[in-house]
């Protein structure tokens, strides 16, 4: 893991009289800031076993240190260890697959709902049956995180190490103010930043390529 309070040094020398625990706490709002907008942390979450009857849950992470922010994909294991894919569909689209959900209609749920936070699932049908719910999750730092992922700072070191410095460069009246260079680490930073949206997006690898001839007329 790397600590938020581990990489101050690195930003600290480039930030004159400004105090470590700023450093740090702006490290891990620039750390969230990416999470939730690059959606660049993704991860499994801790399995959930379904009540018969019962069609909401609530997906947790597997580290203290994280809250999901949206679910990427969700299925669920039978008893024979197969597997089924549980899609998501909007409140209208539920209403009209499922209109007599969720009090006339159980069965293996096939679909889910987003509920109240973005960690609650609501299956459609109503599980009749015990199976296990599995997922992978859209992460970010809580608000408390004093780290993250080792591999997640080796990849995005340089947004976090450009946000930080916009954020705190611009900051006016201060002794590390610099309004010039905010506006550079700004810039910077929401380029590293879309281009981190980006690769997340395509997992981290890069799409297959196309060439399509076409006819002449």
């Amino acid at each position: 893991m790397t600590t938020f309070a581990s990489v101050v040094p690195e930003m600290s020398a480039f930030l004159p009289g400004c105090p470590s625990l700023v450093i740090e706490s702006t490290v891990r709002k620039i750390v969230m800031d990416l999470c939730q907008r690059g959606r660049v942390w993704e991860d499994d979450v801790t399995a959930v076993t379904t009540v018969i009857a019962t069609y909401v849950y609530t997906l947790t992470p597997t580290v203290a240190y994280a809250e999901i922010i949206e679910p990427a994909r969700v299925w669920s294991t039978r008893a024979d260890d197969t597997t089924f894919d549980i899609t998501r569909l909007t409140r209208a689209k539920m209403a009209r697959v499922h209109p007599g959900w969720p009090v006339n209609d159980d069965g293996e749920p096939q679909h889910y709902q987003p509920g109240a936070t973005p960690a609650e699932l609501k299956l459609a049908p109503v599980p009749d049956a015990v199976i296990t719910i599995q997922a992978r999750a859209k992460l970010r730092p809580t608000a408390t995180a004093a780290e993250w992922p080792d591999y997640l700072y080796r990849e995005h070191h340089r947004a976090v190490f450009h946000g930080v410095l916009h954020e705190l460069m611009g900051m006016p009246n201060r002794t590390w103010s610099d309004a010039k260079l905010a506006v550079y680490h700004g810039k910077q930073w929401t380029y590293l930043l879309s281009q981190a949206t980006i690769r997340a997006a395509q997992e981290y690898g890069s799409e297959d390529l196309t060439v399509e001839m076409r006819p002449f007329a």
